[in-house]
């Protein structure tokens, strides 16, 4: 949020106020990982990376009030007038993503999982001009820590063993 203000130098009272208030949303994402791991008994420990991509948007609302005291000693009542201007961008980027987790056995063809990941999906600006015509820019960046726990069902059939 920004804020903004100017005051009557002749009685301090302040005449022009506003805030500039935005919210990023990261609307949907998805990665492309590799995993590189150890195999211990029936777990596999791994890292994994790589590419990250999402509709990251940025929207919010410049507002400005003007108060107004008596003008040029005519006795003219005070008034305040309020106007408001909203915005939005989105954008699909590109960024990075580096997690860790751990995938063990279960029965037959399924797997249990734990997985961390970190994302970073880059930033989004927007400059604009103010209800009360000044120029402004906001922007933000786009993070996320996700965890995941999950079952895999493994579609291929379990190897045969030969006896021998």
């Amino acid at each position: 949020m920004s804020i903004f203000s100017l005051s009557d130098h002749a009685d301090n009272q302040t005449i022009l106020d506003g805030t500039t208030d935005h919210e990023g949303k990261i609307s949907w994402f998805g990665t492309v990982r590799g995993r590189l791991g150890y195999a211990w008994n029936d777990a596999l420990l791994y890292g994994t990376g790589g590419l990250a991509y999402g509709k990251v948007g940025l929207s919010g609302t410049s507002v400005s009030t003007l108060t107004s005291t008596f003008l040029d000693g005519n006795n003219v009542p005070p008034f305040t007038t309020v106007a408001a201007k909203s915005f939005a961008t989105s954008a699909v980027n590109l960024g990075w993503t580096v997690g860790a987790g751990i995938e063990g056995a279960l029965v037959n063809n399924w797997t249990w999982k734990a997985e961390y990941l970190h994302m970073d999906l880059g930033s989004v600006s927007v400059t604009g001009i103010a209800a009360t015509g000044a120029t402004f820019t906001a922007s933000s960046k786009f993070t996320d820590d996700i965890v995941r726990l999950g079952l895999n069902y493994r579609f291929a059939p379990t190897p045969a063993v030969a006896p021998y």
